[in-house]
């Protein structure tokens, strides 16, 4: 009979531990209440070298009231999970923990806001680091559920810190594990978004550690020569103009993955069947850079990830009917819901695809798509 009871209760515990989420492996904090909530947020001393920010800076030019010390601004505004990051011509994959940073900022009506523009690190993990980061996340699970908090779907902000009895407890947690599992000593590259004039000019670019020193990065799908791209929205007095250029071009690109031309020369019509031809052709190309059965982080240009989202709005607007009969949808998993509820999946303005535009929650589709593949990924058990 003890056998029993003892299996059955080993049983209830795989459930519970095989029940990862979207929100377990992309982790969306919640933007500070006051002056002390912000302290508590993890900033960057122990985790992001100033000498490797100082490789990038500045991260804006021409914003309004941004800080006067970018580094010192910087917040941890997420983490997510990889456990399978593969470098381009590499036949291994390394585990990897990525911190999502912002500029945090206090307004002058004593709320906080953030910038359109950010950071992401990459800490890559032995296996033995990354079976223990899981187990952490996972126990952490459980001691919340005991708690009565309830797990959402839908990626969002996550709901521990909804919730005040929980709220405390998770970020304390989660501030103890991101010093575990990431500092200096296993940082590998770092890609950034800079903020050279609101919404009209991004900059895209990345350091990649080489020889003990970082290097700036190569981007994918770019010339060699380049190691910087660019989006410049030229339609940026309509609230919802979504015309620009991407430069450079990309180097080799098949026809179907890549938006620039589309981006350059969206007046044709909708109403001509050549014009609804190309139509339905952007429609998939927008499909497959937001899968990532198709590209991986290592090979979608920066652009095209952080472009995609904005795109998909402007294309909703200007014609609701057929982009909804003919959007695609082609990548779907049943064990993850793939719904967006973002507050800003609507702005064709707003370049963050995990994080904050302003004081809204900002998250492209494709990183909920990437997120449903790690949880398809994780072990049931630990």
């Amino acid at each position: 009979m003890l056998q029993t009871i003892f299996a059955i209760l080993l049983s209830v515990t795989s459930v519970h531990a095989a029940s990862w989420n979207l929100n377990d492996v992309s982790v969306l904090f919640d933007l500070p209440k006051g002056s002390e909530d912000l302290n508590f947020m993890i900033g960057p001393q122990n985790l992001l070298p100033v000498t490797v920010f100082d490789q990038i800076k500045p991260l804006m030019l021409g914003v309004v009231d941004a800080p006067k010390d970018e580094y010192q601004a910087l917040r941890v505004i997420g983490l997510r999970l990889d456990p399978c990051f593969k470098y381009v011509g590499s036949t291994k994959c390394f585990p990897q923990l990525r911190i999502v940073w912002q500029p945090v900022q206090k307004t002058k009506q004593n709320d906080f806001t953030t910038f359109d523009a950010g950071i992401h690190s990459f800490h890559e993990l032995s296996s033995t680091e990354w079976k223990s980061l899981l187990i952490r996340i996972q126990n952490l699970k459980l001691k919340l559920t005991k708690l009565g908090l309830k797990h959402e779907a839908l990626l969002g902000i996550h709901p521990a810190l909804k919730n005040p009895s929980s709220r405390a407890i998770f970020m304390n947690e989660m501030k103890a594990i991101t010093s575990e599992f990431a500092g200096k000593r296993n940082l590998s590259r770092v890609t950034f978004m800079k903020l050279f004039t609101p919404e009209i000019w991004w900059v895209f670019g990345g350091l990649e550690i080489k020889d003990g020193q970082f290097i700036k990065m190569e981007l994918p799908r770019h010339d060699t020569r380049f190691t910087e791209s660019n989006f410049f929205n030229d339609d940026f007095n309509n609230p919802m103009g979504m015309k620009g250029s991407i430069t450079p071009e990309l180097t080799n690109p098949s026809q179907e993955d890549d938006l620039t031309q589309l981006l350059k020369n969206y007046t044709y019509t909708f109403n001509t069947p050549a014009g609804l031809a190309y139509v339905k052709k952007s429609l998939e190309t927008l499909d497959r850079v937001e899968n990532p059965k198709l590209f991986t982080p290592e090979t979608i240009d920066c652009v095209h990830c952080h472009v995609a989202q904005p795109t998909r709005a402007w294309f909703e607007n200007k014609d609701r009917a057929y982009y909804r009969a003919n959007q695609q949808t082609a990548f779907k998993y049943q064990g993850s819901v793939l719904t967006n509820t973002s507050a800003n999946l609507k702005n064709p303005k707003s370049m963050r695809i995990f994080g904050y535009f302003g004081k809204t929650t900002a998250i492209g589709q494709r990183v909920i798509n990437e997120s449903a593949e790690v949880v398809k990924s994780l072990p049931a058990s630990l």
